[in-house]
């Protein structure tokens, strides 16, 4: 793991993108918006409005700026329903 992630794999009130994003980030913190797309199989652009949506709930915080990686806080908090 690494990045301090903190989250819980267990995202049951997010919605399923937001969810699938968390999960992918968790494993790897590091990984590119152009990457979550091709995963998820979207285009960036939603990709970008999902993690803002998560960023806005405080579930995923950017550490380091672009050469940084995604922090995933528990979100049980935050009301999503996930646990630490």
């Amino acid at each position: 793991m690494g990045g301090g992630n903190r989250g819980g794999n267990s995202f049951v009130g997010l919605p399923n993108e937001q969810r699938r994003i968390c999960e992918i980030l968790i494993e790897n913190p590091r990984t590119a918006i152009r990457k979550i797309a091709l995963t998820l199989d979207v285009r960036p652009r939603t990709v970008e409005k999902q993690i803002a949506a998560l960023k806005a709930k405080g579930i995923l915080v950017r550490r380091g700026g672009t050469r940084g990686f995604w922090e995933v806080n528990a979100c049980e908090s935050n009301g999503c329903g996930g646990v630490k």
